[in-house]
């Protein structure tokens, strides 16, 4: 596999930082402006650890192709402040600010989750199919992930919300830097810092839980996909370590999906091939339109 691209930081021509006001709370988000050419919406959930910002790079060739897009913190991420109540964390919570974007914004959402984001985006199809036109599962699975593949993920779930942040963090960057030192710059490194920073712990405690416990519901989300006419696409890197990639195939199998496999990516092609993640999206969203019935 390559060398992973830097993580994108500068906000591009075009892309902004907005607040999303819902009915207790607000999310922050990154938004292109809205185009002229088409009226669908794009809407990125981020996974575990990750923010906004992991889908910049998508963003311009999106909006270029004529959609708007918005990328959020979900509550408890980065800079979607929240309060420290574990039950405001779980698959349901997190859904039901999907499907309250979803309707504010009032027109056609294909809606995109990366990892996590992707259990939290099934949970929004599952709670009101209606306001979505297509599921795109990046890197994800039908339900926790294999307990083989979980990594550091029970030692974050044991240890949050009471360890300090700061203290987990040099032990993840000892780590990270023992095995590539040279994985990032020192801009993303004080970046990846200050994001891990202002997580919020017990969110982090939370959202390992719905890693570890979310039971498959390939089932019950293939009759709502089929029932409601929502396309569904799965799409993954070569490299993905988290979800096997024999998993994934057989979700797509199950939700009678598009499965396409991103070489040269690992478990983030959003940001490692961004210009063939977004024209596998672009590609996958025009062929909805030509598959309308005229």
């Amino acid at each position: 596999m390559p060398e992973i691209q830097q993580l994108l930081l500068e906000l591009p021509v075009g892309v902004e930082k907005i607040e999303i006001e819902l009915t207790t709370h607000s999310l922050v988000a990154l938004a292109t402006k809205e185009p002229a050419s088409k009226l669908e919406l794009v809407l990125c959930l981020p996974g575990f650890t990750g923010s906004k910002e992991d889908y910049l790079a998508i963003l311009p060739p999106l909006s270029q192709a004529g959609y708007q897009v918005i990328s959020i913190d979900q509550r408890g991420q980065f800079e979607s402040k929240f309060a420290n109540d574990k039950n405001s964390f779980t698959v349901e919570a997190l859904a039901q600010d999907v499907t309250e974007i979803a309707k504010k914004f009032n027109k056609p959402i294909h809606l995109i989750g990366h990892s996590m984001g992707g259990l939290v985006a099934a949970g929004a199809v599952l709670s009101e199919p209606e306001l979505f036109s297509s599921l795109t599962l990046l890197c994800s699975g039908p339900g926790a992930i294999p307990i083989t593949r979980q990594r550091n993920i029970s030692a974050i779930r044991k240890g949050f919300p009471q360890t300090p942040l700061l203290a987990a963090w040099k032990l993840i960057e000892a780590e990270e830097k023992r095995i590539d030192p040279n994985k990032f710059s020192d801009e993303v490194w004080a970046f990846r810092k200050k994001r891990w920073l202002e997580n919020n712990p017990q969110a982090l405690h939370e959202m390992a839980v719905i890693l570890q416990d979310t039971p498959d519901f390939s089932e019950p989300l293939a009759e709502v996909l089929k029932l409601n006419q929502i396309a569904c696409l799965v799409l993954t890197g070569e490299h993905d370590d988290i979800w096997p990639l024999s998993d994934q195939q057989k979700m797509a199998q199950v939700f009678a999906a598009d499965y396409l496999v991103l070489a040269d990516a690992g478990h983030s092609p959003a940001r490692e091939t961004p210009a063939e993640t977004a024209a596998a999206l672009v590609n996958f969203y025009e062929k909805l339109v030509e598959e309308v019935p005229k």
